[in-house]
């Protein structure tokens, strides 16, 4: 962790919990998966402790009442250990549950766990969880100082990144988000309204990081789909700024759990669980109470075990330990009895007076109790429904010193990605389950060795250190690209200098986009013909010998030669699929177009379903344009069409691009970004300028001397070093430069 500015975590929860007893606050240790990771990739960071201007800053939740909280702050009480700088956040206890138990936990947390029927959608609670975020940010304005770097972790927060960028743009900001986020077609059940505000929520961040590959496409997906937001790679660039999305998946301190394998009373547990399991083989699951963990299909697979494989009954222990989550919902509440019943039917079908199939204990355990069951298990059960990672199943593969065990796991887990030594499961198929197990427990002790061995190594590799650092060092690239993309207007100081650099220099690239640039959109592509003042206007340019200027379009090859071939301009049509230099012929390559016909059937049955679209064919390309329907069904019908073209798009050799109001279908290896670098190849420019207002004018920006002055039309994040407000400003500037006398002859004068 760098030493010269501060991280700032944020969570719902602190590392600390804070009771009041008899007056005095009581400081006890917190409980959860983030914590304990955030909590070791700290501790083992910082080394030594740092001086107080360096100490991290936590920033979360507290169980006080606000008046209370105030007074002890005031006071100068410390909430502490001297580890953190804590700062906690004091919520009305109204807001507090709405909030978490509300919004949080009955809204969001099971339909990005694919439990839509259980998800409630309440107004009300939306409206306390954006008052709670408010809250967090309100903390976060008196803390933050120069040099601070901001990690926002969880749903709970999932508002807090755009407020915060909000009050300080520059900022660098993350946002982890530590449970699945869900397809498209789940989230888009939230009402449209909130489904809004939750993307730009954490497309304020700068960095947004998620459990595994899959969940970051999917909210690429989403943001796409609901926003129409350009998405280059993994970079979204939205009206203000740009996000980076990547997947970071979580882990942990696996030495902590490895070096417990030789405590003395870790051991002690361990030989006492084993005298009271009488030499019986022992099945370990640990979950939190929560209906996404599977427990209930988990204990019908193991009474099905036991059916199917009666010479087991009375030679296996099944430890199943739950740790209390939520009580106060009802649905948890549910769960709880509903898994009682079930430990207690398979009790009484199978076990007798000196033997019990089922040990369940609802209850927390300590970090030396926990090892010590994670080191007498034969087998572990972690069969979750869907789970961002869970970091059980990495714990008791790192518990395993002797490479002993098996770990049987959910195929829907996120730590099945990397855990390629379990035993992966579907946690729904009480077969599968039943079947796991015999062979868990009939694996041979080279097996499990070398299944062990495989996991640990990766354990060891990315731990919860390298987790950490590698999504840092990545939040600090992801700025980079943000301070690259953001709006940086052509100030009239701006423009002045390079009037002065294009009066002297001595040969000169103009690029030209046509389309928003030179003039104005039209609902009828074929409205768009440039009018007598602006072929006046670029013949002046163009007469000049110092120039080369080039008409970069998305336009046919026929309209941009009947617009502007007149004039002793390049043209570049149809994104770069051809090329005519002035007073030449077109160029005549090859692309393959076999799609086209499929195509525009497609764009057809789209121009039906939205009145006001248009399809336009070109020689190389197809365009389906709606700038002419209804916003909103334009907008719906557009994100419809991307989906279906992406997915055709693994079967024929084309590309889809989406330009403003209009989307093209074009062979790969196409764009105005290739034809630009062979211009400049064939003709170098001592100075270079490109202007364009569209998403394939970004390709030119990215491929132009680093000197280059681009320009982008419209006040929107780009990779062109500033940034105009609209064509008219383009006129402007170009009649500067056709006004700006030549140097030669102002000294001849």
């Amino acid at each position: 962790m760098k030493s010269e500015n501060r991280l700032i975590i944020v969570s719902n929860r602190l590392p600390f919990r804070y009771t009041e007893r008899e007056g005095r606050i009581i400081v006890t240790p917190s409980a959860g998966g983030l914590v304990s990771s955030i909590g070791s990739y700290l501790d083992k960071a910082m080394g030594p402790a740092p001086m107080d201007h360096a100490r991290p800053v936590w920033v979360g939740a507290t169980e006080l009442r606000t008046r209370r909280l105030a007074k002890l702050l005031a006071s100068g009480a410390q909430l502490d250990g001297g580890r953190y700088e804590v700062r906690p956040v004091a919520l009305p206890d109204v807001t507090r549950d709405r909030h978490y138990n509300g919004f949080s936990n009955s809204t969001l947390w099971p339909l990005f766990h694919y439990f839509p029927s259980v998800a409630r959608y309440e107004q009300d609670w939306f409206d306390h969880y954006r008052v709670a975020n408010q809250l967090f940010l309100g903390t976060l304005e008196q803390t933050v100082r120069p040099g601070d770097r901001v990690w926002i972790h969880d749903y709970h927060l999932m508002l807090l990144p755009a407020m915060l960028r909000a009050r300080f743009p520059d900022l660098p900001i993350s946002f982890f988000l530590h449970i699945p986020f869900p397809s498209y077609e789940m989230f888009r059940l939230l009402p449209a309204a909130w489904r809004t505000e939750l993307l730009e929520g954490v497309l304020g961040a700068d960095l947004v990081g998620l459990q595994t590959h899959d969940h970051a496409q999917y909210l690429l997906k989403s943001v796409q789909q609901l926003l129409g937001y350009e998405l280059d790679l993994r970079t979204v660039r939205g009206r203000a700024h740009s996000t980076v999305v990547d997947a970071f998946p979580v882990s942990i301190d696996p030495a902590r759990f490895r070096e417990a394998f030789d405590d003395h009373a870790v051991v002690a547990e361990k030989n006492l669980l084993r005298r009271s399991t009488m030499g019986q083989r022992v099945i370990l699951s640990i979950d939190r109470l929560d209906y996404i963990k599977g427990v209930l299909q988990r204990l019908e697979g193991y009474e099905h075990f036991l059916d199917t494989h009666p010479e087991m009954v009375g030679k296996v222990t099944f430890i199943l330990l739950i740790v209390p989550s939520r009580d106060a919902i009802t649905k948890y509440r549910e769960l709880k009895e509903g898994i009682e019943a079930a430990a207690g039917r398979i009790n009484g079908r199978f076990g007798g007076v000196d033997w019990q199939p089922v040990v369940y204990q609802y209850r927390s355990v300590n970090h030396k109790k926990l090892c010590a069951l994670y080191q007498s298990a034969d087998v572990a059960l972690i069969t979750p429904l869907r789970d961002g990672m869970n970091l059980v199943a990495k714990e008791f593969v790192a518990a395993r010193k002797d490479r002993r065990g098996v770990l049987i796991l959910s195929e829907t887990a996120g730590a099945a990605n990397e855990l390629g030594g379990a035993i992966l499961i579907n946690p729904t198929d009480r077969d599968a389950i039943a079947g796991a197990l015999h062979a868990a427990l009939e694996m041979p002790a080279e097996e499990q060795s070398l299944r062990m061995a495989e996991m640990q190594q990766r354990l060891t590799r990315y731990d919860v250190v390298r987790w950490a650092e590698d999504l840092l060092d990545q939040l600090d690239g992801a700025v980079a690209i943000r301070r690259q993309l953001q709006v940086k207007e052509a100030t009239p100081e701006v423009r002045q200098t390079f009037l002065s650099a294009y009066a002297k220099a001595r040969s000169r690239w103009i690029f030209l986009d046509h389309d928003g640039t030179l003039v104005p959109f039209s609902k009828r592509p074929a409205d768009a013909a440039p009018g007598k003042p602006l072929l006046a206007l670029l013949g002046q340019l163009a007469v000049d010998p110092r120039n080369a200027v080039a008409i970069v379009s998305g336009r046919d090859r026929d309209t941009l030669g009947a617009w502007y071939g007149s004039l002793p301009v390049h043209l570049i049509a149809e994104h770069g699929a051809y090329a005519r230099p002035p007073n030449g012929s077109w160029s005549v390559p090859d692309w393959r177009t076999e799609w086209k016909e499929t195509v525009i059937a497609l764009f057809q049955q789209f121009h039906d379903r939205c009145p006001g679209s248009l399809v336009e064919e070109k020689t190389t390309a197809v365009a389906w344009h709606y700038r002419g329907a209804a916003q909103d069904l334009g907008f719906l019908r557009s994100r419809e069409l991307v989906n279906v073209l992406n997915d055709m798009a693994r079967s024929f050799d084309f590309q889809v691009i989406e330009g403003n109001m209009v989307i093209e279908v074009r062979p790969r290896g196409i764009d105005k970004g290739t034809a630009v670098r062979r211009a400049l190849e064939e003709r170098p420019g001592e100075l270079v300028m490109a202007i364009g207002d569209d998403r394939t004018d970004e390709d030119i920006f990215k491929v132009l001397p680093i000197d280059a002055m681009s320009i982008k039309v419209g006040m929107v994040p780009s990779f062109a070093r500033y940034n105009v407000r609209s064509h008219e400003d383009v006129l402007a500037l170009l009649g500067s430069l056709a006004a700006t006398p030549d140097p030669a002859v102002v000294m001849a004068v």
